[in-house]
């Protein structure tokens, strides 16, 4: 009863009498798994057909073959249900996989020591050189959260306010810029587009990471294979690395065209492998949501069927008086 409550509920968003509201409701949920299914390799869309219920499949072959008629369904599910369902983290870019845009702020232990991290804007995450001790790099922790408060009260443009608020965080806690030796990645949430975040690559100057991060953002809002372009762009380009031999993870040599396609192949998969995943989900949200708007029909059915029995029966029975 529980889930049928709930899906219920996305039924009730259908305005009309309760016939018209289940109707609007079955078409939307049929047009959402057939969506779904074009999304699916051939292999995945045979065995997901497969294990559709008999009534919803019934219900999807008849929803589409209105379509057809209407010269709007799919021909490769269309082809797949007339058959029987026999149709036919890379470097430097590194994906996250739990999701997020931003890094939490840690002190994490490396080979080096220890070493300080924390996002320091949106999408902007920045890095300490190793600390000898974790004591060291919790103090170079505090000066990053002095000059992420800081970074919001300065104006000019964005990277003279990030080198303004780290100068003076550094004067408060008596340390230099310098110590710290900081480089910057910029980070960008792309769980829509490929199901985690992308990451560009780390550098000792604050502006070609902030030019990364507009690239990847600019990407992300125009689609994945804008955001494609743009992590090329981002493999293809020449960063300042750290002058000593300290933790920086900065990648100075742009890649040769060869190679960043190479990495570029394993985002492709990583898409496929996202979206058909999504698929699936969907198909099993729209399978459930169909299996109770089915029941629903077939009781209302019945009752009717049973309603124009008894009205016949006492037609019958009034005629014989």
């Amino acid at each position: 009863m529980k889930l049928i409550s709930r899906e219920m509920r996305r039924v009730a968003q259908f305005r009309g009498p309760p016939k018209t509201q289940r109707r609007r409701a079955t078409k939307s949920a049929l047009q959402r798994l057939q969506e779904a299914l074009q999304e699916l390799s051939k292999e995945e869309r045979y065995d997901t057909l497969q294990a559709l219920p008999p009534a919803v499949k019934a219900a999807l072959l008849s929803h589409m073959e209105r379509a057809k008629f209407c010269g709007t369904a799919g021909a490769a599910t269309d082809a797949s249900l007339s058959r029987g369902g026999s149709g036919g983290s890379v470097a430097p870019l590194r994906h996250q996989r739990n999701g997020r845009s931003g890094r939490s702020v840690t002190v994490q232990r490396k080979r080096g020591g220890w070493v300080a991290r924390l996002t320091l804007l949106p999408y902007l995450s920045v890095s300490t050189r190793c600390a000898q001790t974790s004591h060291q790099a919790s103090r170079m922790l505090q000066v990053l959260n002095r000059a992420k408060d800081l970074v919001l009260h300065h104006e000019g443009c964005e990277a003279q306010s990030v080198y303004q608020a780290l100068n003076d965080a550094c004067g408060e806690h008596q340390i230099s810029l310098t110590d710290l030796s900081l480089s910057f990645c910029a980070t960008v949430g792309a769980e829509r587009l490929v199901g985690c975040s992308i990451s560009g690559k780390y550098s000792t100057c604050l502006e070609d990471v902030l030019q990364q991060r507009h690239l990847l953002l600019q990407g992300r809002a125009e689609g994945y294979e804008k955001l494609r372009e743009a992590c090329q762009k981002v493999l293809l380009t020449t960063v300042r690395p750290r002058t000593s031999r300290v933790f920086g993870r900065a990648r100075p040599k742009a890649l040769e065209s060869p190679d960043a396609e190479r990495l570029l192949r394993g985002l492709d998969r990583r898409r496929r492998n996202f979206c058909q995943k999504r698929a699936l989900q969907v198909v099993k949200r729209a399978v459930r949501v169909l299996e109770v708007l089915l029941a629903c029909e077939n009781r209302a059915n019945m009752a009717d069927a049973k309603r124009k029995a008894q009205d016949g029966n006492h037609e019958a029975e009034r005629v014989r008086r």
